[in-house]
């Protein structure tokens, strides 16, 4: 027979087993990949529309077109030009003599000036593009980040609200079993304090999450009470594989601008061969350029006669001999190779920066698990085996099942941890460019 004294929380004792399974059901359904259903949205969506959606990706997407338009502007070839010219000499008693004439004119450069335009017009591109995928990336990853925490805070509603359910379900024993004259009014106090303490931070996460919902939706150029979301906090296996891979390999041969994934870095080094190809082209911009004229020419006086009318004009590089394009070609090509740089040495960082946050994620929440959950049960079962015994009181039992609460909500806090060192390392991979 149990102690009388422990009878209230008969409903509330689970053996280790069921505990347990119970655990490893809620995790199952918190980390599980969800099946997308009408009017949800998942991870590969949030994604999509991020990239289609965001409206700093699609000014940067302009961008683009406007460094295309300046190399049409640079291919153009100068138009040939027609004049027509009358000269007119007036005598006494006649209408004098004049001349009129048609020339055409078509003007000729040699020189490799829209070459050098063309190659920093291409640069140009390269750069804006660029600039586009890192736009790209960024707006993925803030996306992302709100839907990772959405999910987290919905999983610890999940959370609160069993242990509000089980502290509900005490409340009602104890009440039952204090108008009984079997218990003491201290004990549903403690736990009725211990309900209100627990209903106010639900309140508050539950405010929490619907904020989160709300923001990514309208970020997603979605209305909030039109979808919801669904996913996993679940360690992503394609992102494990690579690491592994990284880290298997010599770090001093590793090439993050051979990475096929990384486009704005690829874009950036193409950037800098054209500046190169300019800067080298433009060492020949001083040969001048001329213009060739001709056309027919008719003269009125007594008699009319026709005859033609050529011409060449040479261009004197007396002021200008391309210095200045010169100066610019080679002042774009440091300004790209500079910029390359720092972004080789930036990705390099950032990957290596993700995946030390990642292992150490991982390890803190394979270590919680070993440390925590096999002690936390044998000491539950204490405390509830010394409330039984009448050697424990209701606060330890309590304590007991907040702190269980508590491990729980840290093993998602590690989760949203492992997913967000997860998607930092993708983005540095160059995945969402």
């Amino acid at each position: 027979m149990s102690h009388p004294a422990f009878e209230p929380f008969a409903r509330l004792k689970t053996p280790s087993l069921r505990r347990n399974l119970w655990v490893a059901i809620l995790w199952a359904v918190a980390l599980r990949p969800a099946v997308i259903q009408a009017g949800e949205i998942g991870e590969a969506q949030v994604i999509q529309l991020a990239q289609e959606q965001d409206l700093r990706t699609l000014e940067a997407i302009q961008s683009i077109a406007l460094a295309e338009a300046e190399g049409v502007q640079a291919k153009l070839r100068p138009n040939p030009s027609i004049g027509w010219e009358r000269e007119h000499f007036p005598a006494l008693g006649s209408n004098g003599e004049g001349e009129d004439a048609l020339t055409l004119r078509i003007p000729f450069d040699l020189s490799p000036r829209r070459t050098v335009r063309r190659h920093l017009a291409a640069a140009h591109v390269s750069i804006a593009t660029a600039q586009a995928a890192r736009t790209r990336s960024q707006a993925v990853v803030h996306a992302m980040t709100l839907f990772y925490q959405t999910l987290a805070e919905q999983h610890r509603v999940t959370l609160e609200q069993h242990a509000l359910d089980q502290l509900r379900d005490a409340a009602r024993v104890v009440t039952r079993r204090r108008e009984a004259g079997a218990v003491s009014g201290y004990d549903q106090i403690r736990i009725e304090i211990e309900m209100e303490l627990a209903a106010s931070a639900l309140r508050q996460t539950s405010d929490r999450a619907q904020r989160l919902h709300s923001e990514l939706a309208r970020s997603l150029g979605k209305g909030p009470d039109q979808v919801s979301f669904v996913g996993g906090l679940g360690p992503d296996a394609r992102t494990e594989t690579r690491t592994k891979a990284d880290l298997g390999g010599d770090p001093r041969t590793h090439r993050p601008d051979r990475d096929p994934a990384r486009a704005s870095l690829r874009l950036q080094r193409d950037a800098q061969k054209q500046t190169r190809r300019a800067s080298e082209a433009a060492a020949r911009s001083w040969i001048p350029g001329f213009a060739l004229s001709a056309g027919p020419r008719m003269a009125r006086g007594d008699e009319t006669r026709f005859g033609y009318v050529a011409g060449l004009a040479v261009n004197l590089p007396v002021f200008s001999r391309g210095q200045a394009l010169r100066a610019q070609a080679r002042a774009e090509q440091r300004v790209a190779q500079a910029r390359a740089d720092a972004t080789q040495r930036t990705i390099a960082i950032e990957r290596g920066r993700a995946r030390s946050r990642l292992q150490s994620f991982r390890s803190e929440a394979r270590h919680l698990d070993d440390a925590m959950l096999d002690r936390l049960d044998r000491l539950e079962k204490a405390a509830e085996s010394g409330y039984r015994e009448g050697a424990r009181s209701i606060v330890e039992l309590l304590d007991t099942r907040r702190l269980r609460t508590k491990v729980q909500t840290r093993r998602l806090e590690l989760a949203l941890s492992i997913k967000r060192a997860e998607l930092a390392l993708r983005a540095a991979r160059g995945e969402f460019e």
